[in-house]
C-alpha cells in the first residue's frame, strides 16, 4: 500500500488527482488532504510516519509549497510538486532533481512519478535536505543535480563546459576532463539552464558561455571551448549566440 497525502487549495484538483491515482494504482491510500500551509503542516505532523508520497502544490494560501518544506524536519517521504506553469519554481525543483507534475496533470506522467517511488534513489532524503537548505538561505542554485542511471551527482555550474545530446540521454563534459551521462534529454537541460549562462548552439549542443575561447566564422560557425573542443553553431542559432555574447 502506498500512503499518499495531497496539498492543494483547489478542490477539483484534489478530486482529479485522487481519481488519477486510483486509476494508476489500486494500492493507493489517501491519508489526508490539506489546502494551506498551516493545514499541510498539521496533516504532515499527524501522519509523518505513514506518508510515502506528498503531492504538494506550489501555490497555496499562507505562503507556498516551499514554505511547507522550510518548516519540515527529518523528511522521510518522497515529494512530488504540482504546479501550473511557473518557471522559477520548476527550475528550482529541477536543479535539485526533485519530481514535479505540471497541471493539468497527465496520467502517464503521474504513473512515472509512482514508478519512481518504487525504485527511489537512496539519496533522495539528502536531496530534499539540500533543497531545503537553499530555500532557507535564499541561495541561488549554483549546483545542478544530475541524475544518472545509478545515482544523483551534484555539479557546480561553472565546472560544466558543454552538454551533448545522445538521443534520450545527455553527455555532460566537465572542466576536469570527466564526463557524466545524464538520464535526461538535451531539451530538459536547455530549459533548466536557459537563464544561467548557457545557450543551445545546435540541435546536439548546449554551451557554457563563460567557456567560449574563440568563434570561427563559416557557414555554420564553430566555437572553440576551454577544453579544446570545437562545437558547431547552426545557422539558425547564430543570431541568438551573437546577442548573448553582445556581438
Amino acid at each position: 500500500m502506498i500512503n499518499v497525502a495531497i496539498v492543494d487549495d483547489e478542490k477539483n484538483c484534489v478530486e482529479v488527482l485522487e481519481k488519477l491515482l486510483f486509476e494508476c494504482n489500486q494500492n493507493i491510500n489517501i491519508v489526508g488532504t490539506a489546502n494551506s500551509v498551516e493545514s499541510a503542516l498539521r496533516l504532515i505532523e499527524e501522519n509523518k510516519n505513514d506518508i510515502h508520497i506528498l503531492f504538494l502544490d506550489i501555490h497555496i494560501p499562507g505562503g507556498n509549497g516551499f514554505s511547507v518544506i522550510k518548516n519540515l524536519t527529518n523528511i522521510k517521504f518522497q515529494i512530488v510538486f504540482t504546479t501550473a506553469f511557473d518557471q522559477y519554481a520548476i527550475n528550482a525543483i529541477r536543479f535539485s532533481a526533485l519530481d514535479y507534475l505540471l497541471k493539468p496533470i497527465n496520467q502517464n506522467e503521474l504513473q512515472n512519478s509512482l514508478d519512481k517511488f518504487e525504485s527511489v534513489l537512496p539519496n533522495k532524503t539528502e536531496i530534499i535536505e539540500i533543497f531545503k537548505e537553499k530555500l532557507l538561505q535564499n541561495k541561488l542554485f549554483d549546483k545542478l543535480a544530475i541524475q544518472t542511471q545509478s545515482e544523483i551527482v551534484f555539479i557546480e555550474l561553472n565546472n560544466i563546459i558543454y552538454l551533448e545530446s545522445d538521443k534520450n540521454y545527455t553527455t555532460i563534459y566537465l572542466e576536469n576532463g570527466k564526463k557524466i551521462v545524464a538520464s535526461k534529454n538535451l531539451g530538459y537541460f536547455e530549459e533548466t539552464l536557459a537563464t544561467n549562462g548557457f545557450i543551445r548552439t545546435h540541435s546536439f549542443y548546449i554551451v557554457n558561455l563563460s567557456k567560449i575561447k574563440k568563434y570561427i566564422k563559416g557557414k555554420t560557425g564553430l566555437l572553440e571551448l576551454s577544453n579544446g573542443a570545437s562545437i558547431e553553431v547552426s545557422a539558425k542559432r547564430k543570431n541568438e549566440l551573437f546577442k548573448s555574447l553582445n556581438l
